[in-house]
């Protein structure tokens, strides 16, 4: 072995230059003052002094969630070159859900480019080409009025103050609410409620004082801003035919396909047992008592 090391040692330089083997207790030790550091400052130009009680470098397993969440992947793809893919199909159902308008879709763009964002701008931009833009369709109620009336028909437009309009608002998201928990066969109480929509409000609140159901919109002083809550129509042949029906008349109600509203709906029965529209009534809200009347 002491042989082996002599030839490592000393090749290129001869035997005779070897170095000879040393110990550690032939070294002297560091003056009192002087770190271990030290020593070695003048031959490979200063070493930071490290902290024995520091162990290695570890990978932390417990990373908070806001760190260890995954960026939002956002897709290439916009919503204007996939709208005439799945236009029919909204149009007949406005509210296809998210999960059927991907499954559209998934034979033309792959399922990592389709997110939500992607889905929602997609059926908002259809719901607004099929349906108009809600603030702008309700311009257009006193040319519908002269419309009526120049065609003889008999109709009512149905318009609420704002304060009535947002308890109507609540009742629908109570009722919401409460019919998810049936299925659960769960119930519940009053003051349970009254606190669901008290968070519900708080929740929300932004959007309703946008659109001027805020906490003010009861308030004395307001202005007699009304909504315009549903219509109620009657066609002018109806009054030649309804003398002619037969006694017994046929009354629905439904919930339509887009948005929180309900159509009401009258039939009679002729000679020939042929039914015959006698009123219609598309009004806000789920169908009950209030809407019955």
């Amino acid at each position: 072995m002491e042989k082996g090391q002599k030839k490592a040692a000393g090749k290129g330089m001869g035997e005779d230059s070897a170095i000879p083997p040393l110990n550690v207790s032939d070294l002297p030790p560091p003056p009192p003052n002087e770190t271990v550091g030290d020593v070695f400052e003048d031959a490979l130009g200063g070493l930071e002094e490290g902290n024995p009680d520091e162990g290695p470098i570890l990978v932390d397993t417990k990373i908070p969630v806001k760190m260890a969440k995954k960026p939002r992947t956002k897709s290439p793809i916009k919503a204007k070159w996939i709208v005439p893919l799945v236009h029919s199909a909204i149009a007949e159902a406005p509210n296809l859900s998210s999960k059927e308008i991907i499954l559209l879709l998934q034979p033309y763009i792959i399922d990592m480019f389709l997110t939500n964002a992607l889905i929602q701008k997609v059926r908002t931009t259809i719901r607004n080409q099929v349906f108009g833009d809600p603030d702008k369709n309700v311009t257009y109620v006193p040319e519908l009025v002269d419309i009526l009336e120049a065609a003889g028909h008999d109709f009512d437009i149905y318009a609420k103050t704002p304060m009535d309009v947002k308890k109507r608002l609540l009742a629908v998201v109570l009722e919401q609410k409460m019919n998810s928990l049936k299925k659960d066969n769960k119930m519940m109480l009053k003051a349970e409620k009254l606190q669901y929509l008290e968070k519900w409000e708080e929740a929300n609140m932004e959007m309703l004082e946008d659109v001027g159901l805020g906490t003010n919109c009861g308030a004395e002083g307001v202005g007699p801003e009304r909504f315009l809550c549903g219509v109620f129509l009657s066609i002018s042949a109806a009054r030649n035919a309804v003398p002619l029906l037969q006694t017994v008349y046929q009354a629905d109600a439904a919930h339509m396909n887009f948005g929180k509203y309900t159509l009401y709906s009258c039939y009679g029965v002729t000679a020939n047992c042929n039914a015959f529209p006698v009123a219609f009534g598309i009004i806000f809200g789920n169908k009950d008592k209030e809407g019955w009347d």
